[in-house]
Formats: C-alpha cells, sequence, structure tokens
C-alpha cells in the first residue's frame, strides 16, 4: 500500500550517469514521451507521471 513517489530531479539523473561514465543522449520529458509513443494510440493508453526515460552511451 505504499504510494510511489517521484524521485530524482534530471539534472541529478544526469550527473549521477555521468559519474557512471556515461554520457547522456536523450532524456526527454514526459510531454515528448507521450508525443512520441503515445499520440497516436486509440486504447486511451498513456505514460506513468513519474517515470522517467535515459538514454545513454559510453564515452
Amino acid at each position: 500500500g505504499e504510494p510511489l513517489q517521484p524521485g530524482w530531479p534530471a539534472t541529478e539523473i544526469e550527473r549521477l550517469i555521468g559519474r557512471c561514465g556515461l554520457k547522456v543522449v536523450d532524456h526527454p520529458a514526459h510531454a515528448d514521451l507521450q508525443q512520441r509513443y503515445f499520440a497516436d494510440r486509440t486504447d486511451g493508453l498513456r505514460p506513468y507521471t513519474f517515470e522517467t526515460l535515459v538514454a545513454a552511451r559510453v564515452t
């Protein structure tokens, strides 16, 4: 029954990824995820409001 709560700010996530030797190449905002992956759906499926998607590569 514990509620899910948002975690770190985007800048902190990117900083932590950088400390692991990776470079963030894409970190879309919630609105970007909606437009990219859910805009043309007819079933009403939408992304959660608290998730974060980050693509990174080895530097």
